[in-house]
């Protein structure tokens, strides 16, 4: 609880939420995976909007800064070629340019993203394949498509079966 340079003890109003479950809440809410500033402000500003901390605020000022710079040189790229270019960012961008905008401590790890913090460097999938949300979804349906094919092929050697007695019994009655 140092005073870190001025800026003040670090700060956040997750409360006992881990970053992943406000993630995955947010998920819910948007219909899509948020990205990590969008739960970087979620976490970090009150419900006035104004910031927990005076580190909170400065990382967030950094991330716009590059943000508008990124989006401003592709609005250029646009301009200077004819063809036309997307004026957003992809969920990867947006969360690299919100990690270059942060601080990082004597460990790596990075300021604001809390348990989200494993997630970077490769290991945070993103939109589609990615959020916890997507991945239990595509598993429930991975695990009904094995039942339905177990109960298929149940259904055929049943069928199999029920054949085999009826060829057995017709061959014992021959016999009788």
């Amino acid at each position: 609880m140092s005073d870190r340079n001025g800026l003040s003890p670090h700060n956040h109003v997750s409360g006992l939420k881990s970053y992943l479950q406000i993630e995955q809440e947010m998920e819910v809410e948007l219909g899509r995976p948020p990205t990590i500033p969008e739960v970087f402000l979620r976490t970090h500003t009150k419900k006035d909007g104004t910031f927990v901390d005076k580190k909170a605020q400065a990382v967030h000022e950094a991330y716009k800064k590059r943000r508008e710079a990124k989006l401003a040189a592709q609005d250029n790229d646009e301009s200077s070629d004819g063809t036309s270019r997307r004026s957003e960012l992809s969920h990867e961008e947006d969360d690299e340019l919100f990690l270059q905008s942060t601080y990082i401590n004597d460990r790596g790890t990075y300021f604001g993203v809390g348990s989200l913090g494993s997630y970077i460097n490769g290991k945070r999938k993103y939109p589609g394949s990615s959020s916890t949300f997507t991945t239990l979804q595509q598993q429930l349906e991975d695990a009904n498509r094995k039942i339905e094919e177990q109960a298929a092929l149940q259904a055929e050697r049943d069928a199999e079966a029920s054949r085999v007695a009826a060829e057995a019994l017709r061959a014992n009655q021959i016999f009788l």
